[in-house]
């Protein structure tokens, strides 16, 4: 249940993204991205890596043969087409298969990402409204500052720590503390490099927000953009590390 949920949210993300770089005149290969995206997903109960890498593989091949038989679409189109199945799709992916990732609590990995990324955010905003004089990067979000950005990064490895703390108390965890340190380093990190990522694709189409899903939020994409970021970060540390 989670798998489609997910996989319909990573959808909605795809027709968001698509619609906002289609205001620059890009003729995506739309039919084609949400065709392998759905197969992505599906990909996840077979042999993973190998599956999703032959798909990427056979959709690249598949759309530069469109555009050779067909002079409606370009380079760029065909780029852009397979950029929206690595951002946001697989990102989205990421997500999936950390739910999956063995913690001795389940769903704890999944649940310790999105408290993390969040938490940055939270941080981030209070630090930056309290302390904040240095603006971080005013050509793409003229409220963020330097004093902001550091209070997100402190914040989550602050709450990993207390999650470690809890963790061992009651559960005799046998990971190291140092692990949720880096984890919060992480997800204090790239969580405010993939919310300038999304203000930096917004800006680039003339778009205010991704889209209108939630109303006075914008919509998915809005809500995920740092997550985008931190959950391959993540799962990168979960597998190569622990």
């Amino acid at each position: 249940m989670f798998k489609i949920a997910l996989m319909l949210v990573a959808l909605v993300g795809l027709f968001e993204f698509y619609s906002v770089v289609q205001r620059g005149k890009i003729k995506l290969i739309n039919l084609v991205g949400f065709i392998s995206a759905v197969l992505i997903f599906i990909a996840t109960d077979f042999n993973m890596r190998d599956s999703i890498f032959f798909i990427l593989l056979i959709t690249i091949i598949f759309l530069f043969m469109v555009s050779i038989f067909s002079k409606k679409y370009g380079f760029n189109d065909i780029m852009i087409t397979m950029l929206g199945l690595v951002y946001p799709t697989l990102s989205f992916i990421t997500i999936l298969l950390i739910s999956k990732v063995a913690f001795p609590i389940n769903n704890l990995a999944l649940i310790l990402l999105f408290l993390l990324t969040w938490s940055s955010d939270t941080f981030a905003y209070f630090s930056g409204k309290l302390l904040g004089k240095h603006k971080l990067s005013p050509d793409l979000s003229p409220k963020k500052t330097i004093e902001g950005a550091v209070g997100g990064v402190i914040g989550p490895i602050a709450i990993g720590m207390i999650c470690w703390a809890v963790g061992n108390f009651y559960f005799n965890f046998s990971i190291d503390w140092y692990h949720f340190l880096v984890i919060g380093l992480i997800c204090g990190i790239f969580s405010q490099f993939g919310d300038l990522s999304a203000s930096f694709i917004k800006r680039n189409y003339d778009a205010k927000d991704f889209g209108y899903i939630m109303p006075g939020h914008g919509g998915i994409l809005d809500r995920f953009d740092s997550v985008l970021f931190t959950a391959p970060l993540t799962y990168i540390y979960f597998t190569l590390v622990l």
